[in-house]
């Protein structure tokens, strides 16, 4: 097997594992998917608790990475704040974003996952107060 160096000039950025893996017989496995999570549009309550199952499909995966995939209207970066808020419980324990899961856990969402629509505030204009400067008279000495 050539390394990537031995390659001509113009293929060097080219990778050569998937020929490599070819060589030994071994093929990477494609992880099954992970199935979409559905939640009921009339539960928009700030304190509802969605409560569901992780798939066996998870086993292995990060918390972040496996709510990500399932609720995929979410960020991987809000799931992350949502778990450093305390908002996602894993087997009714407080969970981390790295916490890897098994498959079959019990995942519970505090709250909408999803963030409240941000309404701009109205600016205030900086107060336009003048400001007086004194005209005092300068305190030279007249020449000797």
């Amino acid at each position: 097997m050539p390394s990537k160096n031995m390659l001509p000039k113009g293929q060097r950025r080219r990778t050569v594992k998937p020929e490599y893996r070819a060589s030994r017989g071994v093929e990477e496995t494609a992880p099954p998917p992970v199935p979409v999570l559905e939640f009921d549009e009339v539960e928009e309550d700030a304190d509802a608790v969605r409560t569901f199952l992780a798939d066996p499909a998870a086993a292995n995966l990060r918390l972040d990475l496996y709510l990500a995939q399932a609720l995929p209207d979410i960020s991987r970066a809000r799931v992350q704040l949502l778990i450093e808020a305390g908002q996602v419980r894993v087997d009714g324990n407080p969970a981390k974003p790295k916490q890897k899961l098994r498959g079959g856990e019990s995942i519970e969402i505090e709250g909408s996952p999803s963030p409240r629509p941000s309404t701009p505030s109205p600016r205030t204009s900086p107060s336009t107060s003048s400001t007086k400067t004194s005209t005092s008279p300068s305190s030279t000495s007249p020449p000797a």
